[in-house]
């Protein structure tokens, strides 16, 4: 996630080795979208409403992402209502 959004600079990010790029201020509900589509491609896990990958976790109900058990601050572009596909469950593997 980056402040930087000119599109040389999520080039540049891309070709660097960066999986993804998304910038700030960002919508919750995109990165929830981004994040279900890694599930889909088995690089996350889901449980109950946490989705983690490596050292990271992010909560789906408090919209907080985690890095171990430190709290990352977030920006939001607006407050969103509930996330997309609240009353179905995107399919993954479990965290242990």
């Amino acid at each position: 996630m980056s402040a930087k959004d000119l599109p040389q600079d999520k080039v540049k990010g891309l070709l660097e080795g960066a999986d993804d790029y998304m910038t700030k201020p960002f919508s919750f509900d995109e990165l929830y979208a981004r994040l279900v589509s890694l599930m889909r491609r088995g690089h996350l896990c889901v449980a109950l409403n946490k989705i983690c990958l490596a050292h990271f976790s992010l909560d789906i109900n408090l919209k907080q992402l985690f890095y171990g058990a430190a709290k990352v601050i977030l920006t939001l572009q607006s407050k969103q209502g509930d996330q997309p596909g609240k009353n179905s469950k995107p399919k993954g593997q479990v965290c242990r």
